[in-house]
């Protein structure tokens, strides 16, 4: 049978919630040590207890923090040193957490000396990458990639990353073949190779294990759906899901429960400057009838944000 078509995304909240969210906001700051924060990515834990990796500016660190309670309020939350940097200059991070609660962080090198990009892996031995041992990878370093990373873990626990490579201004899919991508084989692929395209992926792993991604390729929100784990088969389904003009940065991208895409994303055309949300009617984003609402047009919004979907398929963006 023909799944129900997804519901039509609904942001609106009254004033007595507006007032019951900023009343009951827990809002902390756990690590004040220099300038430290930027590039953030969470993941929460087994408990609720947040999970953060970010860039530590003034020493040239990426850095991860694991709270001991759901706000991060007890002040004294672990906070580690996962590795060194070359520089702090657009150094993005993505965290996702494996079975065991470990911390999994893809994030960009950069080499401000001599302009060079790399993509790095570091895969923590324990919660809170606190034992000064753990994987550090750098599995790809072909050229200047590992732009704006995403990633997912594989049913094995290998991680998916989608990058770009500012080098051909490509979108790149990285699938490793072993928990630390240290063999040196793994499966890269360059999916969609038209145009300036791959600005700040986002990447979920569909029901079989195949790679949905969400990015903008020129100056266009852009969907590709693999055909299979590697996107190897040159086939992919890649579609433009908003035609206008400068849409589609800041992509963060969820899947409902029929698996359709659902998209948060910034559209920045002239005079705009809005939030936007895509909800496609099928898993490819194919129909060209996908509910397309901008949720939010009060001044220049929809910038660094995260979407998740919660109860019935709904979207809620902070």
């Amino acid at each position: 049978t023909t799944p129900p078509p997804p519901p039509t995304p609904t942001l609106s909240i009254d004033r007595r919630q507006r007032q019951m969210c900023i009343r009951d906001s827990s809002i902390t700051v756990p690590d004040s040590e220099g300038n430290v924060g930027t590039w953030s990515s969470m993941a929460l834990d087994s408990n609720g207890y947040p999970v953060v990796s970010y860039v530590d500016q003034t020493n040239k660190n990426l850095k991860l923090m694991h709270c001991n309670d759901v706000n991060c309020s007890g002040e004294n939350e672990s906070i580690s040193t996962v590795v060194a940097l070359l520089s702090t200059v657009d150094v993005k991070t993505s965290l996702v957490l494996d079975t065991n609660g470990y911390p999994v962080i893809s994030y960009t090198i950069y080499n401000g000396a001599n302009f060079d990009v790399d993509l790095g892996l570091a895969r923590c031995n324990d919660p809170n990458c606190s034992g000064g041992d753990e994987s550090i990878t750098t599995p790809d370093t072909a050229g200047r990639i590992g732009y704006w990373t995403s990633l997912a873990l594989d049913g094995n626990g290998y991680p998916v990353i989608a990058y770009q490579d500012i080098g051909t201004d490509d979108l790149k899919v990285m699938h490793c073949n072993d928990l630390y991508c240290s063999g040196g084989n793994e499966s890269i692929t360059s999916p969609d190779t038209v145009g300036d395209v791959g600005r700040r992926p986002s990447l979920v792993l569909d029901s079989d294990g195949y790679p949905v991604v969400s990015y903008q390729g020129q100056n266009k929100l852009k969907l590709m759906h693999c055909n299979d784990p590697n996107c190897s088969g040159s086939d992919e389904s890649i579609v433009i899901v908003d035609t206008s003009s400068r849409t589609g940065d800041y992509s963060s991208l969820a899947l409902d429960s029929n698996g359709y895409p659902v998209v948060a994303y910034h559209d920045g055309a002239t005079g705009k400057f809005d939030l936007k949300v895509a909800h496609c009617n099928d898993v490819n984003c194919s129909g060209d009838d996908e509910t397309i609402t901008a949720v939010d047009t009060a001044g220049r919004v929809g910038y660094w944000f995260s979407m998740v979907l919660v109860s019935i398929d709904y979207p809620v963006i902070c």
